[in-house]
């Protein structure tokens, strides 16, 4: 009686930790399957990035992307870490780094013509939209340069957990802008609040 018990136990067991391994997600995310997502899974960051065709007067960008609540991570193994939040930003590749960057960031920050309207809208759960932020952006706030890359603060109203869509509308033909060796892109990334 004793020998059946435990190998009733022990089949138990390793059909639990079959049943385990086969529902335990790919990864660390357990939202692997919404894409796509900015994410944040250890110590790597996983951002969007969609081109945009900047300086073409009378175009539009349409793009649907999720935000998902983020694993948080804790200082010493005690204490919860601040969970990160989305940013929306504008991010320039300078592919000829002979023109600099100055005459760049101080272009977009000097501008006194409208470039884009930015909407960002919220997609409830019965597929309505809900305006979160609307604005004609005149000029752009630099954030910082990384890997050779200029990034241009667009907003960081994403508030709640959810799909939400972005859509701009290219307002500017600047042709002093429209290089060859620029590219341009919305770039939507994890960063935590300090």
């Amino acid at each position: 009686m004793k020998k059946t018990l435990l190998l009733i136990g022990v089949l138990l067991g390793m059909g639990g930790a079959w049943l385990y391994q086969w529902m335990k997600p790919p990864s660390d995310d357990p939202y692997f399957f919404l894409n796509p997502k900015p994410n944040y899974i250890g110590d790597k960051t996983y951002s969007i990035e969609k081109d945009i065709n900047l300086f073409k007067k009378g175009d539009t960008f349409d793009f649907i992307f999720w935000d998902t609540p983020q694993q948080k991570s804790k200082i010493l193994y005690l204490f919860p870490a601040p969970s990160p939040s989305p940013h929306i930003l504008l991010k320039i590749k300078n592919e000829d780094l002979k023109n600099g960057t100055n005459s760049i960031i101080d272009k977009l920050k000097k501008s006194k013509n409208p470039i884009i309207n930015f909407e960002l809208y919220k997609i409830k759960n019965d597929l309505t939209e809900e305006l979160i932020e609307r604005k004609t952006m005149i000029n752009f706030d630099f954030y910082t340069i990384e890997n050779g890359s200029l990034f241009f603060y667009i907003t960081d109203q994403i508030k709640q957990y959810g799909q939400y869509r972005i859509h701009i509308d290219m307002l500017n033909d600047d042709n002093e802008l429209n290089k060859n060796n620029l590219t341009y892109s919305i770039y939507i990334e994890q960063r935590f609040l300090k």
